[in-house]
């Protein structure tokens, strides 16, 4: 008689994807809070723009100052949620998932918003200096942004309080 299932070589019992090691529970797949990162983007811009026309205005810039530091900002806040969406995060991924594809769209964007920067420092008159402040204060505010509002996504989904166990 022949022997149905191929010998592995290995005596022990062997292991289906369908075994979870013990005490683990699943992640359920769910999507991250994109309108929220939207709206947040938005307010970020409009507020970057009021306080950068309000520092000029109460330091004596001059107009290509101030505009350098306003079209910095949007085209790196820009850059930043072009990244994020890149990623589709209206799709229902495991938190696993989310967390090398947030990685992966955070390093895009530092390679990309410097590019895009220098993109519109090259094809505008306006002062390099004001262009790449704007741009990269933008760039932070919006990543310190978005990695809160995720955050508490993610542990409001997984359960936990964002003010501690008490």
């Amino acid at each position: 008689m022949s022997d149905p299932e191929p010998h592995s070589g290995s005596a022990g019992p062997r292991s289906t994807s369908s075994d979870k090691p013990a005490g683990r529970v699943a992640d359920p797949p769910r999507p991250l809070p994109t309108a929220a990162v939207l709206v947040a983007t938005g307010l970020e811009i409009g507020l970057g723009a009021a306080l950068v026309w309000g520092a000029g205005r109460i330091y004596g810039w001059t107009g290509d100052q101030v505009n350098g530091a306003i079209v910095g900002g949007v085209t790196a806040s820009l850059a930043v949620l072009t990244a994020f969406l890149a990623i589709q995060p209206w799709k229902s991924r495991p938190a696993a998932d989310w967390a090398l594809f947030w990685l992966g769209s955070a390093t895009v964007r530092l390679l990309f918003t410097p590019l895009a920067l220098f993109s519109v420092y090259s094809a505008t008159l306006l002062p390099g200096a004001a262009v790449l402040l704007g741009g990269a204060a933008m760039f932070f505010i919006g990543l310190v942004t978005e990695t809160v509002i995720i955050a508490r996504a993610v542990l409001q989904s997984a359960g936990h309080s964002d003010r501690g166990t008490s």
